[in-house]
């Protein structure tokens, strides 16, 4: 608006100084009281074409020369108008072809690299395929690695379970061996762990002279393999020696606790039976060691997937901001131009000014 503006005293001097060149040049041709009127303005607008400036390229539209000469009035105002009458400027803010801030941030936390490519050129379009392809990759190795943490879980599972199709049988790991090694040495445990009277009592509700009512089927599936309510009291009620007690099959905390807490390591059937003192028993077993390097295989490929989760999360949300700092950098909500046009009607000129808003 500030060139407009410029522009337009520019030409104003311009034309004034040319009006007194001609002030000059007509009192010796004319009388003082004859010089001719102005033109009208009929049949002078259709010789005239205003070409809207191209908003993609930011290009303003050129003058078009009026080719009726100018003629004085006596009158200053209309006669410095008269002077650039054959000249009418449109000007404006310089706009791009962007979008609104809001609609292409939307787009890209939707669709990492949607919003560039509303927004439109090259280099957005370079930014688009960025985004999409780390969005792209991300999924593909959240994926690939869930499902390897599948397999390494499933992989442990049987290792320690064993198969249905086998009875139980060919597993390295049973909570059912580990009951009955309670039961068989219920005695030497509460007076090496100094078991309460109270504890006593708990424990011989469970394990007395009828037998180990721990215990259900050993060949079923390790959820009915013992009473695990009458397991976790024992556990409880034994104190020193267990300082957790097992959680029930088949939730998470069981396949940690078997190979991760010495004092079920009984239930591992290369362990020694006859090993009774908490601080004599092994680190770990061959068996429980090879499990547990599985386990730990599994957890590495969840965590994998885990942070290719929070990639595709950032990407989400770094793709939205920049669309919508982009757009928000370039868009131009409110457009102007100022220029001055003949009158629709009679003699003279009218200044023009438009506002615009964009959405």
């Amino acid at each position: 608006m500030l060139r407009s503006i410029v522009i337009i005293l520019i030409f104003a001097v311009i034309g004034y100084a040319h009006t007194i060149q001609s002030s000059k040049k007509s009192q010796k041709d004319f009388p003082a009281d004859s010089v001719p009127a102005p033109a009208t303005i009929a049949g002078a607008t259709s010789k005239e074409h205003i070409r809207k400036h191209d908003l993609s390229s930011c290009a303003f539209s050129q003058p078009i020369p009026n080719l009726r000469s100018p003629k004085l009035t006596g009158n200053l105002s209309e006669d410095l108008l008269s002077s650039i009458s054959g000249k009418v400027y449109r000007d404006s803010l310089d706009a791009m072809n962007t979008r609104a801030a809001l609609t292409s941030g939307f787009f890209s936390f939707v669709i990492p690299g949607a919003g560039q490519l509303y927004n439109g050129g090259t280099p957005n379009y370079i930014k688009a395929a960025a985004f999409f392809g780390l969005e792209a990759a991300g999924w593909i190795v959240d994926v690939l690695w869930n499902k390897k943490g599948d397999q390494e879980t499933k992989a442990f599972q049987v290792y320690a379970d064993g198969t249905a199709a086998d009875g139980y049988r060919n597993g390295h790991y049973s909570v059912y061996r580990y009951a009955q090694w309670i039961g068989g040495n219920v005695q030497q445990l509460e007076q090496i762990n100094g078991t309460s009277s109270q504890g006593q009592a708990i424990i011989a509700k469970y394990i007395n002279a009828n037998g180990n009512s721990l215990l259900r089927n050993q060949y079923a599936s390790p959820e009915y393999q013992v009473n695990w309510y009458a397991l976790n009291a024992v556990e409880n009620a034994m104190g020193g020696y267990f300082s957790h007690w097992l959680f029930a099959y088949p939730g998470v905390e069981y396949y940690k606790e078997i190979g991760k807490y010495p004092q079920f390591r009984q239930g591992w059937v290369d362990e020694t039976p006859a090993i009774l003192d908490y601080n004599s028993i092994r680190v770990d077993t061959p068996n429980s060691y090879y499990y547990e390097n599985m386990r730990g295989t599994a957890t590495h490929y969840y965590n994998v997937a885990l942070v290719a989760a929070g990639v595709l999360i950032l990407n989400h949300f770094a793709s939205g901001v920049e669309a919508a700092i982009w757009a928000h950098g370039h868009y131009r909500p409110v457009e102007t131009s100022i220029g001055v046009s003949p009158l629709p009607q009679g003699v003279g000129y009218q200044t023009d000014f438009d506002l615009a808003l964009n959405f």
